[in-house]
């Protein structure tokens, strides 16, 4: 007004500490004054003038945990927006700039083959309060657009009882199958937006805690036939919404160190009978019990039941059975990425994910051998024999409720299932390669079917856990 340009700042913390005001012609200070500590907002006036831009602390010497919004231009749109910053290597923020950094991205699995374009992010090693992924992709094989992106945004609540609040979503969309004779390939696309609550604790404590909701939004495509003639006759998009909340408990101790993971899950189905519906709940627990320096034996256990479940006693395995083995063709929720999901012979058939009951064998599709509509437990070993030599002892055993009527006779020995041999384990348990030696029968019998040893040799690779940016995020203090 007249003489006067008020600024309105605003202290976002619980600290009151004096602050710094720079007025900006160019990029020359041409009026300075200190403001007195306070709390919540306040007026500022500045002479007028011809500023360009209005800075906070331009010489960084507050502990502002979050200074993006510390500039202001005086004209233009978005303002309170930083100039944009293209940079190809991820380093320190930039807090006088918008940063954008742009990788190459290069992905293949068996049904898009060759994928490759670009991922744009916004993020390097500290966290910021929005950070954003898209990584589009050009498939050489279905010759579409495929690709990942990740959106979340950060809240830091006052007080003792939540350290942050996130809120974010996923997406992915990729070709999961296809059909050499009618020349097709289905497309998936998946979103899961959630909210995580991470709850406060103690400065010197190493227990994180949080709670989680997400929902699965999968979107699918499938093949279309005619009647009992069986031509095809197109294809159509079905959609599924999963809804689960999980308590998560991690101990990162040196010594001792565990995590564990409470979950239920909601779905709502139809199918040939009608409208169906399942409530499940999960318990896991994994854990090091450490004999020597970087050795200890690893122990993981998983208990899974239905508390509602329509098609509990079905005559096939329907909608969110628990698996003893995880493989591309019973990710339900598609959680996992798999080169060949639903291959049924050859390399890509023997990967398998360490989920649920988290056994290593390759089982393959057509069999119910481990899969249940009502209820599964199973323990898993592994043991550090040498510090640096990646071999390691294994051993799994796990039972199964089968439930359908076929299984009305099954014995507890016909459900129950035990292997044991030697692993490869890579980059702390994100590659595996699974040689089986010792199997019970009905696992020895599965695999006389498959043919040679060679068929029987599993592996698994948790690209999540390579992710560089989910190994950011849980970097926690």
């Amino acid at each position: 007004m007249g003489d006067t340009t008020w600024v309105k700042i605003k202290n976002a913390g619980q600290i009151a500490s004096p602050i710094q005001l720079v007025a900006m012609q160019d990029s020359q200070a041409v009026h300075s004054l200190w403001v007195e500590g306070f709390k919540g907002a306040r007026e500022v006036a500045l002479p007028a003038g011809g500023y360009r831009h209005i800075i906070l602390d331009p010489d960084r010497i507050t502990l502002d945990f979050y200074r993006k919004n510390n500039q202001l231009r005086t004209t233009g749109l978005l303002r309170k927006v930083e100039p944009l910053a293209l940079r190809l290597i991820p380093g320190p923020e930039n807090d006088r700039r918008t940063d954008l950094f742009l990788f190459p991205a290069l992905a293949w699995n068996h049904y898009d083959k060759t994928m490759l374009g670009l991922v744009f992010f916004n993020h390097s090693v500290l966290s910021r309060r929005l950070e954003w992924e898209l990584a589009p992709m050009y498939a050489s094989g279905s010759k579409q657009l495929s690709g990942v992106a990740r959106a979340m945004y950060h809240f830091y609540p006052a007080g003792r009882l939540l350290r942050r609040v996130t809120v974010g979503a996923g997406l992915r969309h990729f070709r999961y199958d296809s059909n050499d004779r009618f020349d097709y390939r289905l497309g998936y696309l998946r979103a899961a937006p959630f909210l995580r609550l991470e709850l406060g604790k103690a400065p010197a404590s190493n227990f994180y805690q949080n709670i989680e909701w997400r929902t699965i939004i999968l979107n699918r495509e499938e093949a279309q036939f005619q009647g009992i003639s069986g031509a095809f006759t197109g294809k159509e998009w079905f959609t599924d919404y999963i809804h689960e909340l999980s308590y998560n408990g991690e101990n990162r101790g040196p010594l001792y160190p565990f995590r564990y993971r409470i979950a239920l899950e909601r779905q709502q189905y139809k199918d040939l009978s009608g409208d169906q519906r399942y409530l499940k709940a999960s318990f896991e627990w994994a854990g090091r019990l450490s004999y020597a320096p970087k050795r200890g034996l690893h122990v993981r256990c998983f208990v899974g039941g239905f508390l509602d479940n329509t098609r509990r006693d079905a005559g096939a395995i329907y909608a969110g059975a628990f698996n003893l083995v995880s493989q591309g063709f019973n990710d339900y929720r598609f959680d996992d990425y798999y080169f060949g999901r639903n291959e049924s012979e050859g390399i890509w058939s023997q990967q398998i994910s360490l989920r649920d009951g988290g056994l290593k064998n390759v089982v393959g599709q057509g069999f119910n051998l481990g899969r249940s509509n009502s209820f599964i437990a199973a323990l898993n070993f592994k043991a550090d024999l040498w510090r640096k030599i990646p071999v390691k002892p294994y051993f799994d055993v796990g039972y199964f409720k089968n439930a359908m009527p076929t299984g009305s006779d099954d014995t507890f020995k016909d459900q129950l299932l035990w292997s044991g041999g030697l692993m490869v384990d890579l980059f702390g348990g994100a590659m595996g390669l699974y040689f089986p030696l010792v199997n019970s029968k009905n696992i020895q019998d599965r695999y006389a079917e498959r043919g040679t040893y060679w068929s029987r040799i599993a592996f698994h690779i948790d690209l999540q856990k390579i992710d560089p940016w989910q190994f950011v995020e849980g970097i926690q203090f």
